[in-house]
């Protein structure tokens, strides 16, 4: 084999270690200390050039989804500033929905323990905003030493076409300048309103 061959091979292979740590959260994702983590939201490149472009996804009715926000997730910049998210289409009619959402905390490089704090953005099927559910989502739910946020919405807007969870830059700096972390671990359980 020639030494080009020799640098293409190492090459192909390089790239394919790194898609493949692209793939998965690994622990590598969280070790940043919280100005890592802010840093890493600031310059992560914005995924799409408007809100119909998101990458979105169906919602699992009836089951729970669980997944990691961090910074090898999508990222856009919305109206209530630039943040993680996960997208999802809402089955029609989406009004009589319920989300009940689980924001499990994040422990940083330098031993600090964060958590996402999540908001809802409601569109239209025309991918106009309808409500951005911010406050009173989530409340805090303490389990021994571990604190995480916890909260269950329903959704009676019948024009709802989608859902984004994401995070804002007011809930980022958090009452009292206690901030919330970009990341995170979340489960949302999908079902029908009670």
């Amino acid at each position: 084999m020639t030494a080009a061959g020799r640098a293409r091979r190492i090459g192909w292979a390089w790239l394919a270690f790194l898609l493949a740590g692209c793939a998965g959260v690994t622990e590598r994702d969280y070790r940043l200390d919280r100005r890592g983590l802010d840093r890493a939201l600031a310059f992560a490149p914005v995924c799409c050039a408007s809100l119909a472009r998101l990458p979105w996804r169906e919602a699992p009715l009836g089951s729970t989804e669980r997944f990691a926000l961090h910074p090898g997730s999508p990222a856009f910049v919305f109206a209530s500033g630039k943040s993680f998210f996960r997208a999802w289409r809402l089955p029609e009619p989406a009004g009589g929905l319920t989300l009940h959402i689980r924001s499990d905390p994040v422990e940083t490089g330098d031993g600090d323990v964060l958590v996402f704090a999540p908001a809802l953005l409601l569109l239209d099927r025309d991918h106009r905003q309808l409500r951005l559910l911010e406050t009173g989502l989530v409340r805090p739910v303490q389990d021994g030493k571990v604190g995480r946020l916890e909260g269950e919405v329903n959704i009676q807007d019948k024009d709802a076409a989608w859902l984004v969870l994401l995070t804002t830059d007011r809930l980022l700096q958090g009452e009292g300048g206690a901030g919330h972390a970009p990341v995170g671990y979340l489960a949302v359980r999908w079902g029908p309103s009670p």
